[in-house]
């Protein structure tokens, strides 16, 4: 199997957003209020392993513009505003 040739995923339409985003909120907000109850050392090496996933998928998504994905604009607007 090539890389980028097997599985396309279709865009989200403005009724999938509408429908996912509130569960993906809810879910955030669950996992924040759980990261919040841990012990200190543990919510500051959980925030490290988050800057750490963070950092591959924004390496991943720049991979993928040189390749001519379109998520390209997607990561310059994410990236400014880290």
């Amino acid at each position: 199997m090539q890389v980028n040739r097997g599985m396309v995923v279709s865009s989200l339409t403005k009724e999938d957003a509408n429908e996912l985003y509130p569960i993906i909120g809810r879910l955030e907000g669950l996992a924040g209020r759980s990261a919040a109850q841990l012990p200190e050392p543990e919510r500051i090496e959980l925030a490290e392993k988050l800057k750490q996933i963070n950092a591959q998928l924004i390496r991943i998504a720049q991979q993928r513009s040189l390749e001519g994905s379109s998520i390209s604009i997607w990561i310059e607007s994410s990236t400014a505003s880290s």
